[in-house]
């Protein structure tokens, strides 16, 4: 059986190192496992094999060596259970020990046991009742959880869940209370002791097809434009999404200018003349989004205001996206809740479009509400691929009768758009019928339909 050290974050992000024999792990050039990270010390920690499994000796390091959250004494060997976490350094990189051919690549989810709801893990999330958080407990009957309570990450076919300081602890069965560990299909863990909620990590039912298997339906399809759009039916309700492909994305009050068009809507306002006095605060190209090695970066354009996340940017000032940011344009008139998709095992690159670029950011999505018979609008620069669903974890999200919490994934791929079905529920493209795991092509003027919403591909 083979060890390895599959790194979860740090500059190894995404790898997996066998273990031989003794390794020294350390910032140094010279070590067997060199960490160029500030939180490691240049000679750091030593593994080395004890038995069946390895050992962990902390080499008196500043930051500390780390075992499924807890510091491990300075000096001291410490066994270790093969799927443990290990931390070099104070909030240095993660990675799980355990044997290589354990590490899988699947599509996780948390599943409730008291009602048996599921709810997707793509990237990382955090568990708790504050609406902040991406799976909201339940306000009242889940009182013994924290607000904030747990983080949940996936990477390579377990999840890494550390709690957050909540105030009654975050438990495995036993109740043994944790602070950070990684969980294989099939754990479980509790939220708050006794009367809190139990979750149990479970395969998802489907995972977006690789760029290389598609169904008998893909044909070669034509190149969409860099900048469409998705109108999108249920009933009476309208949407709209306004898509870019690109690295550098507009956006400002003037479609001409823009990629993204942002304009105040009237029926927001007091009356027209207060209407257009505060439509002049957003420019015909107001800023601009521009994707880096990774991550997303936004710019202003330097004339009319731009707060993110309340606070009020220079003219021309860039600075990087977190995972969930707020933006106000202008005088306060447009307010927009944007978040940034992830992929937590791609190492930064070349900021390009496509799968093939493998970069780190799946997609930017901007959301805004629209006001009574106005439609609802939605903004995403797609870099690889977005998730379509109801959950509050799907990059699009369609709170629509008919549509599943991860229905279906929209892709990127050599500049042309493919939607691949991830679920049961129903989906078909131009007529035809979508089966779960295949992926078709999609073109100006295709309709598809996700149970009964339809979505038009429109330029």
């Amino acid at each position: 059986m083979q060890i390895g050290l599959a790194f979860v974050t740090g500059p190894l992000a995404g790898r997996v190192l066998s273990l031989g024999g003794n390794a020294l792990v350390g910032r140094h050039p010279q070590c067997d496992v060199v960490l160029e990270d500030a939180a490691v010390d240049a000679r750091h920690a030593q593994l080395y094999p004890a038995g069946n499994g390895f050992q962990l000796l902390d080499l008196r390091s500043v930051g500390g060596s780390f075992v499924d959250g807890l510091r491990v004494p300075p000096g001291q060997p410490v066994v270790l259970a093969l799927g443990c976490l290990l931390r070099f350094g104070e909030g240095g990189p993660l990675a799980i020990l355990d044997a290589t051919e354990r590490f899988g690549e699947q599509a996780l989810t948390l599943v409730r046991e008291d009602d048996g709801e599921v709810f997707p893990v793509p990237g990382p999330l955090v568990v708790g009742r504050s609406r902040s958080c991406e799976l909201r407990l339940r306000a009242a009957g889940d009182a013994v959880a924290s607000s904030r309570h747990l983080h949940v990450l996936p990477a390579f076919g377990r999840l890494v869940v550390t709690d957050l300081g909540s105030a009654n602890g975050t438990f495995l069965p036993g109740n043994v209370r944790v602070v950070q560990v990684a969980l294989p299909v099939g754990a479980r863990v509790n939220l708050g002791g006794a009367g809190g909620p139990w979750f149990r990590v479970d395969v998802a039912t489907a995972t977006l097809p690789p760029p290389t298997s598609l169904g008998p339906a893909a044909t070669e399809p034509s190149a969409l434009p860099p900048c469409f759009k998705l109108r999108v039916a249920s009933g009476e309700a309208r949407g709209r999404i306004d898509v870019a492909c690109k690295t550098e994305v507009s956006f400002g009050a003037f479609a001409g200018l823009s990629e993204f068009e942002i304009t105040t809507f009237p029926r927001e306002l007091e009356d027209e003349g207060d209407a257009a006095a505060r439509g002049e605060s957003i420019d015909p190209q107001h800023g601009q989004f521009v994707l880096t090695a990774d991550g997303v970066d936004l710019v202003d354009g330097g004339s009319q205001r731009t707060k993110l996340d309340g606070r009020l940017l220079e003219p021309g000032e860039r600075r990087p996206l977190g995972e969930c940011f707020e933006l106000w344009l202008g005088d306060d008139v447009v307010f927009l809740r944007g978040r940034v998709f992830r992929h937590p095992r791609l190492a930064p690159t070349a900021p390009v479009v496509g799968q093939e670029g493998q970069h780190p950011v799946e997609c930017l999505v901007l959301e805004r509400g629209g006001d009574g018979d106005v439609e609802s609008r939605l903004y995403l620069l797609l870099v690889r691929q977005a998730s379509i669903g109801s959950a509050d974890d799907a990059a699009l999200r369609l709170p629509m009768p008919g549509v599943a919490p991860l229905h279906a994934a929209l892709s990127l791929r050599g500049g042309r758009l493919w939607i691949a079905s991830v679920s049961e529920a129903p989906l078909a493209v131009d007529g035809a019928p979508v089966a779960r795991g295949e992926a078709v092509p999609l073109r100006v003027g295709s309709t598809v339909y996700l149970g009964a919403v339809r979505v038009e591909v429109s330029e």
